[in-house]
């Protein structure tokens, strides 16, 4: 094998890092859509409870799981670190769904 083939990335490796970049930037504007109060008080009434009544440290973690995913995923696909921040942010988010699910559910 050459240098040329085994350097050369597959096209799937974009396609899913162009996909998962997608979906953590929709993460990071359903935060700040989150944020806003004015917005979450057009919501229904069972959205807005859940918004509000949502703890401090679980709405940390769904900062920092779509921040990092979205990060991790630029790092990832100029491939540098990105790797170790998506499976951190896979990691939170698994936690914090985890968390959300016995609380909610």
């Amino acid at each position: 094998m050459t240098e040329q083939n085994s350097a050369k990335i597959h096209w799937s490796f974009w396609l899913i890092s162009g996909l998962a970049f997608v979906w953590n930037a929709m993460g990071i504007l359903n935060f700040f859509v989150q944020m806003v109060p004015e917005i979450v008080k057009t919501f229904p009434e069972s959205h807005q409870a859940i918004i509000n009544g949502r703890p401090v440290w679980a709405t940390l973690g769904f900062a920092i799981a779509v921040f990092g995913g979205t990060i991790g995923c630029f790092f990832a696909a100029s491939q540098k670190i990105g790797c170790l921040l998506f499976v951190y942010r896979i990691v939170n988010w698994c936690i914090d769904y985890n968390e959300s699910c016995h609380r909610y559910c």
